[in-house]
């Protein structure tokens, strides 16, 4: 009897982590290329994502590139982690590689919004000190 040579499993877990990296592809490029959307429904959460989007926005120009370096290094970062969890989707007898690449993913993410954060904030401050 002839046997197929056994593929590789493609999980849940893969799916998810492709899915994080094209969320995390678009907030890149919202930073990168300034094509911000404004949302038109649902009056509360359009005022606290049009006031977000427009602090963005209206951020400094030294303080915008700060922020876009940083999404920049998050990104490489998120990309880094992601393979190490490609890699443990395919070897499954070393289950640090998970822990691993799934401290560095969660960390990635942190550094994320530390950036978008600390950036605005920054820039208020700034503000507020001319």
């Amino acid at each position: 009897m002839y046997l197929l040579p056994s593929l590789p499993v493609i999980t849940f877990d893969f799916w998810f982590n492709i899915m994080l990296i094209l969320i995390y592809i678009v907030i890149y490029f919202i930073f990168s290329y300034k094509s911000y959307c404004f949302i038109e429904s649902w009056d509360f959460m359009k005022n606290i994502i049009n006031n977000f989007l427009g602090s963005i926005k209206h951020l400094d120009k030294n303080v915008f590139k700060l922020v876009k370096l940083g999404l920049t290094f998050c990104f490489i970062f998120c990309l880094f982690s992601v393979s190490i969890l490609f890699i443990y989707n395919f070897i499954y007898s070393t289950p640090i590689l998970f822990y691993i690449g799934y401290s560095l993913f969660k960390s990635s993410l942190m550094f994320c919004i530390t950036f978008i954060i600390c950036g605005i904030g920054f820039d208020k401050l700034k503000k507020e000190l001319n």
